[in-house]
């Protein structure tokens, strides 16, 4: 072989690594990395007649988000799972400037067209961030589409979520205790056990509590015969025993009625 050609070799075989490379899905920064939870929930409040969720929704308040040092993403409310997410950094930005741009209002509304941070009600100060979206790559394009994350210090994160959606995320710490609506030391039943074993669980347990608590307010008229409805859904989630799936499948069939109700 020629030295020419090794050469000619050697160059076409660098270019092919570099090609690759920036093929691969860029790792998230450090900053987003770990496992976080739905603190807060904020809508466009100026814009009710356009709301699918309302401000601290207990169907997302508590939800669990993973993302890992590899890319992986994961979210518990509405996503698939993502197994290796190119993370793609946007222009540093104001805030109030990116959530403007993201959430635009219908035209025709009486409002101005981009709403401002305050309309979210979220306690946000209006900082420059480093926004990413989340490229999931041969993905549905609804998987993930508009929604990006931003850092806020070590242990608060914003993303916007699903197009009018903008949560804020509490890191959990590492090796944290599953925190669920009851008290996990006098768990006595499988259903209870479970529940106080898992973090997604002990997350729809206590938002599915949140969301009794408004309901019954407005049952107060017929309280007994709604505290009877939720005696016999507590018996069909009991009666999953210790199958998550099954706990998980009771726990969001009740929230979302009395969500509805």
């Amino acid at each position: 072989m020629s030295t020419r050609f090794a050469l000619a070799r050697l160059a076409a075989l660098g270019v092919a690594v570099a090609a690759m490379q920036a093929c691969a899905a860029a790792p998230p920064p450090a900053a987003l990395q770990g496992d976080w939870e739905v603190a807060q929930v904020g809508v466009d409040e100026n814009d009710q007649p356009h709301w699918r969720y309302e401000p601290g929704d207990p169907r997302l308040v508590g939800r669990a988000l993973t993302i890992g040092a590899h890319g992986e993403l994961s979210f518990d409310f509405g996503k698939s799972p993502c197994p290796s997410v190119d993370w793609v950094a946007r222009p540093p930005a104001k805030l109030s400037d990116l959530v403007g741009r993201t959430f635009p209002r219908p035209p025709g509304a009486d409002l101005p067209r981009l709403p401002a941070l305050a309309d979210f009600g979220l306690p946000l100060d209006d900082r420059q961030v480093v926004a990413l979206d989340a490229d999931c790559p041969g993905a549905p394009p609804a998987r993930w589409n508009r929604a990006w994350f931003a850092s806020l210090g070590v242990d608060k994160m914003v993303v916007a979520y699903d197009g009018d959606l903008l949560l804020v995320l509490a890191r959990v710490a590492r090796g944290a205790a599953p925190v669920a609506s009851f008290a996990c030391s006098a768990a006595r039943t499988p259903t209870e056990k479970a529940i106080c074993g898992s973090r997604a669980l002990a997350g729809y347990d206590r938002s599915l509590a949140a969301a009794w608590r408004r309901a019954l307010k407005r049952h107060a008229d017929d309280k007994a015969a709604f505290e009877q409805a939720q005696r016999a859904w507590l018996a069909t989630r009991d009666a999953c025993g210790g199958d998550a799936a099954c706990i998980s499948d009771r726990l969001q069939e009740r929230l979302d009625v009395l969500m509805q109700d």
